[in-house]
Parts: C-alpha cells; structure tokens; sequence
C-alpha cells in the first residue's frame, strides 16, 4: 500500500496433482480479480 502497488501471493506445494490443482481454479480466480480490483481503486 505504500508504494500504490497492490501484490498477491499465492503458493502451491509441491507434488499437487492436476485435480487438486483444478479444484483450486476458482479460489486463484477470485484473488486475481480482487488484485484487479484492488489495482483500479488505487489508480483512481
């Protein structure tokens, strides 16, 4: 918030298999749009 930079972190350990990873599609969507968003209200 300092900077006027919004980050996000996201971790997946390893050895995720691509159904564990394919479960998690909508809970890493609604955090990139949420760091869009999040993007927008500062740049206003």
């Amino acid at each position: 918030m300092e900077y006027g930079k919004p980050v996000s972190l996201g971790i997946t350990g390893p050895g995720m298999s691509r159904l564990q990873a394919e479960e998690r599609i909508e809970r890493a969507k609604a955090a990139v749009e949420s760091v869009v968003k999040l993007n927008r209200t500062l740049s206003l």
